[in-house]
């Protein structure tokens, strides 16, 4: 009979095996440093004493540190003193003065920097790969939770020390003039359009690293207006466009977009009773929508790590993502305790602003209304009723609101809302430009918002 081994044979190689370092990289760091301020202050933007794979060099590269900030000369002397002072073990003065002795080249102490650095992360790695083992083999009923740590780890560690934050002004600014240079004499957008003309003028584009909010009371249109976004961004600019729905399948988004661009009444898509024209028209509109680049997501139990993982594949192997949008928050999952629906929602909407940061891509939210709005059926939605708001509002760059005086919780008055009216979208926030109010044509049969120029003509 077979014995299953206690730990997988790889995890055993890796064990015996020598951690990845350049030895020779982290004396040239050192030395440098030790003939040069400007070789001090370039290394540590780059590693830290914890990336030394010899800790006698960590202390070393510490001391260095320690003397610099408070303007004393660094040498082997001084920095023997130091090391004595902080009870460091660094060797004798022979081995610092060896240091400065072999130093390659000053100028290059930024490269050096950067090979000490990717050692360093090739050894974190290798250390997280094991505890990713070690909690694989152990015992858990949060799975999801396993693979959401793993890869926010490994995330995290590829991530450090790729960016530098800190930029001055004059550069800031230069950069600036490139983009009001290329604004000039184009359209005027700053970001992402919707396809929605008045709309897109109001707020020149959604910029990226934007989070928006859209509420609405259920059946004004919250994802037929979602959808139109997205079917513009992916069909229309050819960008990714990511979606994900809580609340319908993968096969339901897909019927109500094709209904939408094909102008079909979606009730006969759903028997399937169509008629001659309405072949031509879904065959057209198939056609369109083929080399679309939207993608669609219907996990129910979706987080802000599944948001973070997916759209951070899609933009790998695109190469790009024009937008996110999730229908909706307040269906959305939280792995963390919190102490109540508020607090959950809100550590929601701040992990998606911060999605939004880093992928530099606009996140769209939907989000249900309290039925507070609802006591007075001619009251226009306002931010304090965003359903468990707590920091949506602070969150938000952009808050808009779909208001249908015809539709009150599903249900439509019967003068006036046929087959087409008007919806008045209501830009509450706007973060970096005006607010307003404008009007969007409704197709109910369609489920389509519209241009109302479009729509008219």
């Amino acid at each position: 009979m077979t014995q299953i081994p206690n730990e997988p044979s790889s995890q055993r190689s890796a064990a015996s095996r020598i951690p990845p370092h350049s030895s020779e990289a982290e004396e040239a760091v050192l030395g440098a440093m030790m003939l040069s301020h400007d070789a001090i202050v370039n290394a540590q933007t780059k590693v830290g004493p914890e990336d030394f794979y010899r800790p006698v060099f960590g202390q070393i590269f510490r001391a260095m540190i320690e003397l610099d900030q408070r303007g004393e000369p660094v040498d082997p002397i001084t920095l023997l003193e130091q090391l004595r002072v902080s009870g460091g073990n660094a060797g004798d003065a022979v081995m610092l003065a060896d240091l400065a002795a072999n130093a390659v080249n000053i100028g290059n102490a930024e490269y050096y920097a950067s090979i000490v650095r990717q050692k360093a992360k090739q050894r974190t790695l290798i250390q997280l790969a094991s505890g990713i083992v070690d909690d694989a083999y152990g015992t858990t009923d949060d799975v999801e939770g396993l693979f959401d740590r793993a890869e926010q780890s490994i995330m995290n560690v590829a991530d450090r020390g790729n960016e530098d934050t800190v930029q001055p002004l004059s550069e800031l600014l230069q950069l600036e003039l490139d983009r009001l240079e290329e604004r000039d004499g184009s359209s005027g957008y700053n970001g992402v359009t919707t396809g929605f003309t008045k709309l897109d003028d109001l707020l020149r584009g959604i910029s990226p690293t934007a989070l928006s909010i859209i509420g609405a009371r259920p059946s004004v249109g919250k994802t037929a207006f979602a959808l139109g976004v997205l079917t513009h961004v992916g069909a229309v600019l050819q960008r990714p466009a990511l979606f994900f729905s809580l609340e319908m399948s993968r096969l339901e988004v897909a019927e109500r977009i094709l209904s939408s661009q094909a102008r079909v009444d979606g009730s006969r898509l759903k028997t399937g009773q169509l008629s001659n024209v309405d072949w031509e028209n879904v065959t057209k509109a198939l056609a369109a929508l083929d080399d679309s680049k939207i993608f669609v997501d219907d996990n129910p139990m979706l987080t802000v790590m599944d948001v973070r993982a997916r759209a951070r594949r899609v933009k790998q192997r695109e190469g790009d993502l024009g937008i996110v949008i999730v229908d909706y928050l307040q269906l959305m999952s939280s792995r963390s305790r919190a102490e109540n629906r508020q607090v959950e929602v809100s550590e929601m909407s701040r992990g998606l602003k911060l999605l939004a940061r880093e992928l530099a891509c606009p996140v769209v939210a939907l989000s249900q209304l309290s039925r507070s709005v609802e006591q007075d059926k001619k009251r226009k939605p306002m931010m304090s009723d965003l359903r468990e708001s707590g920091a949506i509002e602070q969150d938000a760059d952009i808050i808009m609101f779909l208001h249908r005086a015809g539709a009150v919780d599903g249900a439509e008055q019967e003068s006036g809302y046929e087959d087409a009216g008007k919806v008045e979208v209501i830009v509450a926030k706007h973060r970096n430009g005006p607010t307003g109010n404008l009007e969007l044509a409704w197709i109910k049969n369609y489920a389509k918002f519209d241009n109302i120029a479009v729509f008219e003509n």
